[in-house]
Parts: C-alpha cells; structure tokens; sequence
C-alpha cells in the first residue's frame, strides 16, 4: 500500500497549495470547495487510501496486538515446565518472568520496528522513481552553427497520444521564428524538445546538423536560453535571480539589466540589487518580473534563444520597455519565439503554423498568410482588434 499512499499524499500536498493559491479566485466567483473538483477527489483518494490500509491491516495488527499481550500465558507455564525439569534455577526462571512481562506489553519498540520498515520500503519507492527520470549523458561538444531543425519527429507525453507526428522544421542560425497555433497544438513541446527536455520517439531533432542526443546535455543547457511564459523567481535576491549562479560581477549583471530596461526599477528598491525576491517578490508586476527574466538571459548570452511569449505578462505600461529589452536579447541569435499575441510576428523572419500535433506550414508572413487557413483567419481577427474602437459614454472615441 506505501506506493499508493506516497501519490496520494503528494497529489493532495500539490492540490492544497493550489487551492489556496486560487482562494481568491474561487471567493470572487462564489465556488465553494465542492466546485473545485481536484481537491474534492485528492481529499477522497487519500481517504480511501487509509480506509483500505484500516480494513486489510486492522485486523492482522488486533491479532498481532493480542498474541503479544498474552504472551505471559504461554511464558509461564512452559517456563515453569523447563524449572521442574532443572533445566534452570528459580532465580532464572523469576528474571525472565518479569523481564519478559515488560517486553511483552510494552509495544513501542515493536512499533518502532514496523514504522521503520514501512519508512525504508517507502525511501525503496522514492529511489525507484529517481533512478527511473532519464539521465542524458556523455556527448560531444556543442557544433559551431546554430540552425535547428526537426526531421520527421514524433513524441507523446503518455505513449498513448501522439503530441507531435511527422513534424518537420528547419530554421538557418541567425534567424528568428514565430510558432502559432491555437492552445494544444503542440507548440510549447516543439520548443521542450529542442531543449531536450524531453526525446523524441522517432525523428532526429538537429543543432547544427548534430543531433541533440549526440551533445553533451550540460553543454546543450549552457547554449541554449529559454524565458517563459510564467516568469520564475526564487526567493533569493535580485542579484541572484539574474545571474541565477554564475560568477557575473554586479557591473556585468547591471548591465544586462539596463538592457532589459530594468535597472533603474531595480535601483529604486529598498536594497537596490540585494533585495531578497522572498519578501519583496509580491510587489513585482508581471512585467517586471519578465525583464528580470530577459535579463537572466541576456547575462547568459546563449546564440539559441527560446520565448515562449514573453510578452504575455506586459500592461500598457511595460510593453514598450519589454519590446525594447526583447530587441536588445535576440540580437545576433537563433530565436524561436512561441506567438500567442500575433504581434510578435513583427520582429520574425519565418511564421510556422502548428495543428494537428505537427507543423503544417512554414515561410515569410505573406508566404504562410497564403497558404494557411488557419493564420490567414488569425491575422484577420488580430487586424480587427487592432482597428476596433471603443466609445465611452459621453466621450470620444478611443482606438488600440
């Protein structure tokens, strides 16, 4: 029952933070807990995880518990047996008497034993789970060019479905890429493959005509930067947070920042770049915490650059100073961007269309407007809003 248990407890640890996280949301909708269906079936899985460990071990433990308590009864009269023949003297026979009443109803050393065990075969669990993640290593050095390119690769999360097929993509080192599509197409696994998150099952995904799986993987890492969607922040400083354990002077960081547009916000903190993220970071907007982001990965300076839609968190005030700072860290790079908001299109050199788990149209923006449906009927939509108007009452007009 432990491996049951362990998933249990952990989905329920998983679920609980994300509840509370979500507090407010569901207190401005009105949701009761009921209405959050995966805490309701954590709490209902590790209740009837502990529900079935009562009923199959509950009885075997009472006849445990009994055959130890009644131990004396069998003690003593064999004990006595073993005295009457001279086996051993009275003195003997009283000593283990009442040594043995103390063992045998006292159980935490019992106990002890039993927990012990259930913590060892559940620390076996744990190992199995590590041992089975994937370790990528050996591999040779990383190649001198820093095109990419997927040759007819499949991959599935769950070996079940299929999350890309025969999907092929080539993009020459300098240029820069813009993926679309619509939620689930795969788009965001195009780029966890090109970063060997994760292999594929078939195809070669390629850097510098060299496949991934022939790179040594720390080095892949090191040339390779990926800012995402959801900016990540530790609780250490900022300092920390942008040079994210390398040996970058302050000057080299402040630098990386100011091209990020993000210094002098820095320098107006309490601490300036010493500020802890831990007590400070709920202050942070979403657009500063993505030129923090952009800043990392400018210091890090890798010739690949992943952005899967960094702009996302940026309001009306941010945008230009993000678009600024975007410019500024894919100068002279091989850049894929993922464009949620098709005004990412303006800095790519290609558009790639992503559906039906593979890519089914590459080139310029006219060449994919003529070909594709799909981003034909999304430019249409983005040109519109661009061009939508909105009228307050008894005001003027406002446009985008």
């Amino acid at each position: 029952m432990m491996e049951r248990a362990s998933l249990a407890i952990a989905a329920l640890n998983y679920v609980t933070i994300e509840y509370i996280g979500g507090m407010r949301l569901i207190k401005a909708y009105n949701m009761g807990s009921r209405s959050f269906q995966k805490f309701s079936d954590t709490i209902h899985e590790e209740n009837a995880v502990w529900n079935e460990m009562s009923r199959r071990m509950g009885p075997l433990y009472a006849a445990f518990v009994i055959i130890v308590e009644c131990g004396m009864l069998f003690m003593v009269p064999v004990g006595g047996m073993f005295f009457l023949k001279g086996s051993f003297s009275a003195g003997i026979y009283l000593l283990f008497a009442f040594v043995g009443s103390l063992y045998f109803t006292e159980l935490r050393p019992l106990q002890e034993l039993g927990s012990g065990f259930a913590e060892v075969l559940n620390g076996l669990f744990k190992a199995k789970d590590i041992l089975d993640i994937p370790a990528f290593e050996g591999g040779g050095a990383f190649p001198e060019s820093c095109g990419i390119e997927l040759r007819n690769v499949r991959f599935s999360y769950d070996g079940k479905t299929d999350a890309l097929r025969n999907c092929n993509l080539k993009l020459p080192a300098g240029q820069k890429l813009a993926l679309v599509g619509g939620s689930g197409t795969g788009k965001s696994t195009v780029i966890q493959l090109i970063s060997r998150f994760y292999d594929v099952q078939e195809g070669e995904v390629l850097i510098g005509n060299k496949n991934v799986r022939e790179i040594d993987y720390e080095t892949l890492l090191k040339n390779i930067s990926v800012v995402f969607q959801k900016s990540f922040l530790t609780r250490e400083s900022v300092l920390e947070n942008i040079r994210m354990g390398s040996n970058a002077t302050l000057e080299q960081v402040r630098e990386a920042a100011r091209s990020a547009q993000i210094d002098a916000f820095i320098m107006s903190l309490p601490e300036g770049y010493d500020t802890k993220v831990g007590s400070f970071g709920s202050r942070f907007s979403g657009g500063e915490k993505q030129r923090i982001a952009i800043a990392r990965a400018i210091l890090k300076n890798a010739p690949i650059l992943i952005l899967d839609e960094a702009t996302s968190a940026a309001d009306p005030e941010n945008q230009v100073e993000i678009d600024k700072a975007i410019h500024n860290l894919c100068c002279g790079k091989t850049v894929i961007i993922v464009a949620h908001r098709l005004s990412a299109i303006r800095i790519c050199d290609q558009v790639a269309v992503v559906e039906n788990q593979t890519i089914t149209c590459r080139g310029t923006h006219e060449e994919v407007l003529e070909c594709s449906a799909y981003y034909r009927k999304a430019w249409m939509d983005y040109e519109t809003a661009r061009q939508m108007e909105y009228r307050l009452k008894g005001g003027a007009a406002h446009g985008e």
